[in-house]
């Protein structure tokens, strides 16, 4: 009786566990041109919601490092009032691995100062990133059209680029 009960458990455990890694597997899926973009929970340094909207065309501008998020910074900061919205454009930190009295203390702050928007990713996602380059998705209703890496010294002329096609 013993023996048939350790058997049946693991039997569970073993299924448990490769549904577990097939779930993992999905969740950590890179995004495919063609394919939707998913739903991501996003909010600005004022903790109000940011919308991706799953209208019409929508260049989505990543950062996953600081020093692409200041490089970003510094190329929006010279661009015209309302670059963002007129580019249909949404600027997107991932600050997941930071902790969170640094967000507080240091980052929401300086955030505050800019002239543009910056839509905040806490949590561990599947964005497509390549180290020391900023990523750019194009959506067109909701499905990604194109996915780009820029390098640093690139971005100024990938930027300009990409908002004039």
């Amino acid at each position: 009786m013993i023996i048939y009960r350790m058997n049946n458990i693991g039997k569970i455990f073993i299924r448990l566990i490769v549904i577990h890694l097939f779930l993992l597997t999905l969740l950590s899926a890179e995004l495919r041109v063609g394919e939707s973009f998913p739903s991501l929970v996003l909010v600005d340094s004022e903790n109000k919601t940011v919308e991706i909207s799953k209208k019409g065309e929508v260049t989505l501008l990543l950062s996953f490092e600081k020093d692409i998020s200041t490089d970003i910074q510094k190329f929006l900061e010279k661009q015209e009032n309302h670059y963002l919205i007129n580019h249909h454009m949404v600027y997107i930190s991932d600050i997941s691995s930071l902790p969170r009295f640094l967000v507080n203390f240091f980052v929401l702050p300086k955030l505050k100062e800019f002239d543009f928007k910056v839509a905040l990713l806490y949590d561990e996602n599947e964005l497509n990133r390549e180290e020391k380059k900023a990523t750019i998705i194009h959506l067109k209703d909701n499905i990604i059209t194109n996915i780009n890496f820029i390098e640093v010294n690139n971005l100024e002329v990938s930027m300009v680029k990409s908002t004039s096609s």
